[in-house]
């Protein structure tokens, strides 16, 4: 178990302070693990402080923060915002950054995420409209070769030209004057 990891915590404190007899429990980040205890604080804001057996850790639980702490130590300006700040750097209360401007690095980052995303839907669906039309073009084409009689090469050669040009302009190939 290591300062950072996400953790499971259910126990009842017995620490002879204002906290004894309470019930912990709920999802946290550890602070800092010494002497077979842990410290740490819940989702809630709630500090918390029991042994190592009442934790679990959570493995294999990526969440949004997690994608942007990796992406945010791979910037430029990362070495000088841990040098300032410290183990403190990605410290959170509530979901939200200790440190003001991690926090709005993380919500610019998120808005940038969710546009990038918003725009990726739109691609998608404007792609598969495209191919759509394209198979309709395709199909155009082959209708325009078995309707026309084999006589008629100037409407044959229209329809066909025709085709080509859709197909063109779906691929973004057709040039306008």
């Amino acid at each position: 178990m290591n300062k950072g990891d996400r953790v499971k915590v259910d126990f009842v404190s017995e620490s002879r302070t204002e906290f004894s007899g309470n019930h912990f429990t709920g999802e946290g980040v550890v602070d800092r693990v010494e002497d077979d205890r842990v410290f740490g604080r819940l989702d809630n804001g709630m500090p918390f402080m029991c042994g190592v057996d009442d934790v679990q850790v959570i493995t294999g639980q990526s969440d949004i923060h997690d994608t942007f702490q990796k992406w945010f130590t791979e910037q430029a300006f990362y070495k000088n915002m841990r040098f300032i700040y410290g183990e403190n750097l990605f410290h959170k209360d509530l979901g939200v950054y200790r440190i003001l401007p991690v926090q709005m690095t993380f919500k610019a980052w998120e808005d940038r995420k969710s546009q990038l995303n918003n725009i990726e839907q739109c691609y998608i669906q404007k792609k598969k409209q495209v191919d759509d039309c394209a198979a309709l073009a395709k199909e155009w084409r082959t209708l325009a070769r078995e309707m026309c009689p084999l006589d008629d090469k100037y409407v044959i050669g229209a329809r066909l030209g025709c085709a080509q040009d859709i197909e063109e302009v779906l691929r973004g190939e057709h040039e306008t004057n």
